[in-house]
């Protein structure tokens, strides 16, 4: 029925993506609803709950829409944000459908706004910017660690791996010494590991 489809947009996917070296988990959420039904409210909150644990946030804002309309669509997501206990995850804002907009409305829209990323999907203009803004957000969310894995724990290396892509490793008797950047959220998944005790 109605209900039940409305229920499946609201219900966010994740995949594995991987940028500079490093697989990410990418999860696309809802966007915003206006005049959502106030019985959906907390299903439509409950669906951000997997942004509580991010590190980062793309905002993805329909940039064709008038100006008035958009900053109400903006303010309701930082809302939302702050109630759910995101307000202070990093943010890149992506104006997206630059395609749609003259010169004109381009400088207007972009002009003072530093922290807002021009792109259009449609037409493949500025996501290598928006991919390098993403990398170097990432990059600031890193923690460096050393550490020394036991070759009999070879499995857990291989995770580090995964995560952090490159590292610098040195074999020896006790096992492989490693220099890594791992992200914040994850290095005390490590910390038994790290030769400096439990990272900050």
């Amino acid at each position: 029925g109605v209900r039940d489809r409305l229920f499946h947009t609201l219900d966010p996917s994740t995949r594995v993506w991987r940028l500079g070296g490093r697989d990410h988990l990418l999860t696309d959420t809802v966007g915003f609803i206006r005049k959502l039904p106030h019985q959906l409210v907390d299903a439509f909150k409950a669906t951000l709950e997997e942004t509580t644990l991010a590190d980062l946030i793309v905002h993805v804002v329909d940039a064709s829409e008038p100006p008035a309309a958009r900053g109400v669509a903006m303010a309701a997501v930082d809302e939302v944000l702050e109630e759910i206990g995101a307000g202070e995850t990093p943010r890149i804002v992506v104006m997206n459908k630059l395609d749609l907009l003259d010169e004109e409305a381009r400088r207007d829209l972009l002009v003072g706004h530093r922290d807002f990323i021009g792109v259009s999907a449609a037409e493949n203009e500025g996501i290598e910017g928006l991919l390098d803004a993403i990398e170097a957000a990432f990059e600031e969310t890193l923690q460096p660690m050393e550490l020394l894995f036991p070759y009999s724990d070879g499995a857990v290396l291989s995770e580090l791996h995964a995560i952090v892509g490159h590292v610098e490793r040195k074999d020896g008797p006790d096992g492989v010494a490693v220099t890594a950047r791992v992200p914040r959220a994850l290095s005390h998944r490590f910390a038994s590991y790290s030769v400096n005790g439990t990272p900050g």
